[in-house]
């Protein structure tokens, strides 16, 4: 059991899709081409886009955000910042046998535009510090 704080959670929202790159190798394509999309494919193996609305007020809050996230994350999820995590994470809301809630680690997720800070660099001490949130991995 791990106790932990996060800073900021989003749900995940319907518009999940997956890219198959796979598909697209298997054309006639030109060798940079290919040599690119062999690399993205590396990249996002198992992973799928997203977009999501910010719950943490910034001025930037009615933008969404996008990213990948594992392919096994699903609408209802939260894409959190954890405190000492060096990359925004996927946590799902679990109900242990006692009734209380834990939260289980789906994956790591990119999500552009907070991975390196910006997300707690333009939201106010206030709003960070009313969207703590302590939880409990399981």
């Amino acid at each position: 059991m791990l106790q932990v704080k996060n800073t900021h959670c989003t749900n995940l929202l319907d518009n999940l899709s997956s890219i198959d790159v796979e598909e697209l190798l298997d054309t006639d394509l030109n060798d940079h081409v290919r040599k690119f999309l062999e690399i993205v494919r590396d990249v996002i193996w198992n992973r799928r886009t997203f977009q999501a609305l910010p719950e943490l007020g910034t001025d930037d809050s009615k933008r969404p955000f996008v990213g990948l996230i594992p392919q096994g994350a699903k609408v209802g999820d939260k894409v959190c910042i954890v405190y000492g995590c060096s990359v925004p994470v996927v946590l799902r809301k679990k109900v242990k046998p006692d009734g209380t809630n834990c939260w289980q680690l789906i994956g790591d997720a990119y999500v552009d535009g907070i991975m390196d800070g910006e997300l707690i660099q333009f939201a106010s001490p206030s709003s960070i510090k009313s969207a703590e949130v302590e939880f409990e991995l399981r």
